[in-house]
């Protein structure tokens, strides 16, 4: 079990809707790239602004960037630990780090392309995306999510630790102790 004071649960949340932020943006980035691939007249705004309507091969490349796309959004979700993502810790941790690169990379490349689109488009996109990317990055992993599963569990087995004073333990919502936790101290046991 693991005890988190109410400020630890405040940056895990804003750590989550930084994610989802990030996901949200990927996943708008796929969508285009979709768009792109099923020949959606939108090539002025990619590929360097060449084509109002890509080319084949160009329409393959927007195609498998959707699947990058999705990744992203699955790597940057996991790093925040959500239950939505499938990926393993670690990949989604050295994952974050490569978007974080990867973005940053598009955003300088964009701010230098000759389309207009992607200069006052894509390029803050990008920026930010690599914003949201290093500060998840940064930020303390999270609680695996078979932890949290399992705390109810665990916690209704658990039982008070007779070494430790009364007064150096918080009782939690499911009647647990919290060892080392002072009482009344703001942290919460999950």
């Amino acid at each position: 079990m693991r005890c988190a004071s109410r400020a630890e649960k405040a940056l895990m949340s804003t750590q989550m809707t930084l994610a989802v932020a990030a996901a949200a943006g990927f996943l708008v980035i796929a969508a285009f790239q979709a768009a792109l691939a099923l020949g959606a007249p939108l090539g002025r705004a990619a590929w360097g602004g060449i084509h109002a309507r890509l080319p084949v091969k160009l329409r393959v490349a927007s195609a498998l960037a959707v699947g990058v796309w999705v990744l992203a959004a699955l790597i940057i979700l996991g790093r925040a630990g959500s239950w939505v993502s499938p990926l393993p810790a670690a990949f989604a941790q050295w994952g974050t780090w490569i978007l974080f690169g990867v973005n940053l990379l598009a955003a300088l490349m964009n701010f230098a392309s000759h389309s207009s689109w992607e200069r006052f488009l894509w390029a803050p996109v990008a920026l930010i995306l690599a914003v949201l990317c290093v500060v998840v990055a940064l930020s303390e992993p999270p609680v695996p999510q078979a932890d949290r599963a399992s705390a109810p569990i665990i916690s209704a087995a658990a039982v008070p630790s007779p070494a430790a004073p009364a007064s150096s333990r918080e009782t939690c919502a499911l009647h647990t102790a919290c060892p080392a936790a002072p009482p009344f101290s703001g942290s919460a046991c999950w």
